[in-house]
C-alpha cells in the first residue's frame, strides 16, 4: 500500500510539473533563421500542455500557422475545426480516441511533424452538473474527476469563479455560487495556469468542458397588461424569478431602471416612459440577457377638433380631444408651433406666422402622429381709391385682416414691381406709395405665409413725372463717378444727399438722353444718406446711400485685418514692438495710427493668432491679387519711408509708401485706398492662412515727428 501511494502521488507530481511545460518542436532547421517568428515560412515552435486530457484544448505555437489544413493526432482523424488565435497561435480540441504520439500539421507546404510526443494526462473530467436548470445565487455542484486540481471555474458569458470563492471542492465535487451575470452554456474548469502574479509569464492551462450545457434560469413572462397603453400609465407584467431582472427595455430603446416587484417576483409594474414606442417590452436580467414580452401598442391623441377651424396666422389654436398632454411637438407643415398651453383634453398653440398647411400635426415622444385639418384667415379687399393716379401717388386699400399682408404686387410696363412692408399694416386699412413703373392693372395682396389675394378692382396707372431711381449701389464712395438708373431721370433740376443734421447738393450731373440714367461724382461727406432727385420743389423716390471715404470691400472674405475684435482678440494683441495707438472713429470703426519716430526694421503689427482670431484667408496663387489698403496721414509720407508686409510666415520682399498708389487726399488726414499689386509687394505662389507671422513692417527711413499715419482694412482682391 506504502508503494502504491507513493507511485500514484509521484505520478500526480510528475503531471502536475508536465502541465506546465511547452514542448518544442526542435526542428532541425530552427538554427539557420534568427527571426523565424517574422518569417512567410510555415514552423511548428511548441505545443501543450503535455500530458493532456481527452476532451481538453491543445495550444500550437508556430509561425504561419493560420496556414494549416488539419492537424493529426496519433489514433485520430485529421482535424479540420482549427481554432485560429492569429498567426503564430492555433488550437485545438483533443478526441477522446487520441492516443500517443507526435502531432502532424497538414499546410500548403507540406506535413510537418513534431520532434516531441504528445502525451496524455488521467482526465480531469466533468460527469454531472446539478441542479440544471439552476438560478443565479443557487449554488451549483459540479461532479467529476481529478476536480481538485481545478483553480477557476468559468461559466458562459465568461464570468470566472476562483478558487477562493468555491463553497467546497474535492476530487470528485466542486461547488460554486452561479454569479447573476451568468449565462447558459457550457461550464469550463481550469486548472489555472494562466493564473500568474503580475510579471510572471502565464502558461498554458487546461481547460475541461462540460458535455452537456448549464442552463441558467432567466425571468419568465406569462402576460403583460395592458397591451395598449397610454405612456405614463402603469403597465403590469406577471411571470416569475423577477429577482434576476436588472433593468426593462421598451421599443424605441428606452431604458428604465425604476420599478416594483412584489415580494415573490412574480409580478413588476412599471410606468410607460413617454418616449416609449410600439413594440416588445425586454426584462433584462443581471447577466445581460433578455426576455420579450408581446408587443404593446401606445395610445395617441383622438377625438381631435380645431377651434376656430378657420384660424388666422399668429393667432391661437385651440385642439381639443383625448389624451393631448401626449404631444411634444405641435407641426403646421415643417414649421413647429409654440404650445401655449396644455392639458389631456386641450392644447393651445399659437399659429406661426408663415404657416400654410393644411393638416395640423401632433407629435408625441413615442414617435407617432396624428392630425386634425384647418383653414386659414384671408385679406379680403372691399376697395381701392382712387383708382384714376399718377405712378408714384399713394393709394388706400381697405378690407378686413390686411394686418396678414406682407406684399403689394402691382403690374408694371413688363412683369410686376412690389411694395414690401417692413411690419404688419392696420387690419382694416393700407396706404401705399404706388411704384414710379407701376401700370394699369389689378393689385395683389400677398400675405405672411404667402397666400396671394387679387382685387376685383383695377388701377389706371398714368405715367411718373417725376425723376425716380430704380436701381443703385447701397454704399459708394465719395469722390467717385456714380451711374444710376431709373426714370425720368432727364428732368432732374436738383440733386440733394440728406445726412439728416446736414444737406448736401451735387453740383454736376449727366443724364443720358431717355432719362434712364444718370452719373454723377459723390460729395465728399462720410455717412448715411437719403438721395432724393428733385423736379423744381418735388422729389420721386427716396433712396438710401452710405458713402465711405474709402473704396468698397468687395470681398469680406479676403480681408485679413479690418483691427475689429476678433473672437475675443482686438489689436492690443498685435502692438508687438510697441509701434501704433489702438484708435477708434465716431462711428465705431476701429483702426492704428502708426508712432512718429518710427525707423529702421520694426514691426508696425504682426499677428499670429490664428486660434483666437480664427484663420486669415488663404490664397491659391499670390500673384492674381492685389492688396488694398485703407489710410490716410496728416502730412506727406517721406519717400524714403517703406513699408512691406509678412504674410503666412513670408516677408514679402518688396515694399510700398502707400502715398505712391493713390493720387488725391494724400496728407489732410482724409481715407484713401492705396492700391498695390501682390507681385510688386514680392509674394507669389500660394499663402497659407492657417499659419505663420501676418503683418505690416516698417524697413527703412523714419517716420517724421509730428505725421500720423493711420491704418485699417487690410485685404486682398481679385486683380
Amino acid at each position: 500500500m506504502k508503494n502504491k501511494y507513493l507511485s500514484t502521488l509521484l505520478n500526480l507530481c510528475l503531471v502536475a510539473f508536465s502541465c506546465m511545460l511547452i514542448y518544442t518542436a526542435c526542428e532541425k532547421d530552427n538554427d539557420l533563421n534568427t527571426d523565424q517568428m517574422g518569417s512567410s515560412k510555415i514552423t511548428l515552435k511548441s505545443f501543450g500542455p503535455s500530458p493532456i486530457p481527452r476532451g481538453a484544448e491543445l495550444r500550437i505555437i508556430g509561425t504561419n500557422l493560420d496556414k494549416v489544413q488539419s492537424v493529426v493526432i496519433s489514433g485520430c482523424d485529421p482535424i479540420t475545426e482549427i481554432k485560429i488565435i492569429n498567426k503564430n497561435e492555433i488550437r485545438v480540441m483533443v478526441p477522446q480516441n487520441a492516443q500517443v504520439g507526435k502531432i502532424i500539421l497538414k499546410t500548403p507546404q507540406g506535413d510537418i511533424t513534431s520532434e516531441t510526443i504528445l502525451t496524455f494526462s488521467e482526465p480531469i473530467e466533468i460527469t454531472k452538473m446539478s441542479p440544471n436548470p439552476i438560478k443565479a445565487g443557487q449554488t451549483l455542484k459540479i461532479e467529476g474527476d481529478y476536480l481538485n486540481l481545478i483553480n477557476e471555474v468559468i461559466l458562459a458569458d465568461d464570468v470566472h469563479v476562483a478558487k477562493a470563492n468555491f463553497v467546497s471542492q474535492s476530487r470528485q465535487t466542486i461547488e460554486v455560487i452561479v454569479p447573476v451575470e451568468a449565462q447558459t452554456g457550457k461550464v469550463i474548469v481550469s486548472d489555472g495556469a494562466d493564473l500568474v502574479a503580475e510579471g510572471e509569464d502565464p502558461g498554458i492551462p487546461i481547460w475541461v468542458y462540460s458535455k452537456d450545457e448549464l442552463t441558467v434560469v432567466l425571468p419568465t413572462i406569462e402576460a403583460i397588461a395592458p397591451t395598449t397603453i397610454k405612456a405614463g400609465n402603469t403597465l403590469t407584467i406577471t411571470g416569475k424569478d423577477f429577482d434576476l431582472v436588472d433593468h426593462i427595455v421598451f421599443a424605441g430603446d428606452v431604458e428604465e431602471m425604476e420599478y416594483s416587484v412584489n415580494e415573490a417576483f412574480t409580478k413588476i409594474e412599471v410606468i410607460v416612459p413617454a418616449a416609449a414606442q410600439d413594440g416588445v417590452v425586454t426584462l433584462v436580467a443581471k447577466s445581460g440577457v433578455g426576455v420579450e414580452s408581446e408587443a404593446i401598442t401606445l395610445v395617441v391623441p383622438s377625438n381631435l377638433a380645431a377651434s376656430p377651424a378657420t384660424v388666422k396666422n399668429g393667432a391661437q389654436l385651440t385642439i381639443s380631444g383625448q389624451d393631448l398632454d401626449l404631444v411634444s411637438d405641435v407641426l403646421f407643415g415643417e414649421l413647429s408651433a409654440t404650445i401655449v398651453s396644455q392639458t389631456a383634453t386641450s392644447l393651445v398653440v399659437t399659429v406661426p406666422d408663415e404657416a400654410n398647411s393644411a393638416m395640423v400635426t401632433l407629435q408625441t415622444l413615442a414617435e407617432k402622429s396624428v392630425e386634425v385639418a384647418i383653414a386659414y384667415v384671408k385679406p379680403t379687399i372691399s376697395s381701392i381709391a382712387p383708382l384714376s393716379i399718377t405712378a408714384g401717388d399713394n393709394i388706400t386699400v381697405t378690407g378686413t385682416n390686411l394686418d396678414l399682408v406682407r406684399e403689394i404686387i402691382f403690374h408694371a410696363a413688363s412683369g410686376i414691381v412690389s411694395v414690401n412692408l417692413s411690419e404688419a399694416p392696420a387690419a382694416t386699412s393700407i396706404t401705399v406709395k404706388t411704384p414710379f413703373t407701376a401700370a394699369n392693372g389689378t393689385i395683389d395682396l400677398k400675405t405672411v405665409n404667402g397666400t396671394i389675394v387679387t382685387s376685383t378692382q383695377s388701377l389706371t396707372v398714368a405715367a411718373a413725372t417725376l425723376p425716380t431711381v430704380t436701381s443703385m449701389p447701397a454704399i459708394y464712395q465719395w469722390g467717385k463717378l456714380l451711374e444710376v438708373a431709373g426714370i425720368n431721370l432727364e428732368k432732374t433740376t436738383k440733386i440733394i444727399f440728406d445726412y439728416g443734421d446736414t444737406q448736401v447738393q451735387v453740383s454736376s450731373y449727366l443724364p443720358n438722353a431717355d432719362g434712364t440714367t444718370l452719373q454723377m461724382y459723390v460729395p465728399k461727406h462720410k455717412g448715411n444718406a437719403v438721395l432724393r432727385f428733385y423736379m423744381d420743389t418735388e422729389y420721386g423716390s427716396e433712396y438710401p446711400l452710405s458713402v465711405i471715404p474709402t473704396e468698397v470691400i468687395n470681398h469680406p472674405d479676403l480681408v485679413f485685418e479690418d483691427f475689429e475684435n476678433h473672437n475675443g482678440h482686438d489689436a492690443g494683441w498685435d502692438d508687438w514692438a510697441g509701434a501704433f495707438n489702438y484708435d477708434t472713429e465716431d462711428d465705431g470703426n476701429k483702426y492704428i495710427e502708426i508712432h512718429d519716430g518710427l525707423s529702421g526694421w520694426s514691426w508696425v503689427y504682426g499677428c499670429n493668432h490664428q486660434s483666437t482670431r480664427g484663420n486669415f484667408p488663404s490664397l491659391d496663387d499670390a500673384s492674381k491679387y492685389i492688396m488694398k489698403i485703407d489710410f490716410k496721414t496728416t502730412g506727406v509720407i517721406p519717400s524714403d519711408v517703406k513699408f512691406q508686409f509678412k504674410l503666412g510666415g513670408v516677408e514679402g520682399s518688396g515694399f510700398t509708401n502707400f502715398s505712391d498708389h493713390v493720387t488725391s487726399n494724400n496728407g489732410n488726414n482724409e481715407w484713401s485706398t492705396a492700391t498695390v499689386s501682390m507681385t510688386d509687394l514680392g509674394f507669389s505662389g500660394a499663402i497659407d492662412g492657417t499659419s505663420g507671422d501676418w503683418g505690416l513692417i516698417l524697413n527703412g527711413g523714419t517716420i517724421p515727428a509730428g505725421l500720423k499715419i493711420s491704418v485699417d482694412n487690410l485685404r486682398f482682391e481679385p486683380k
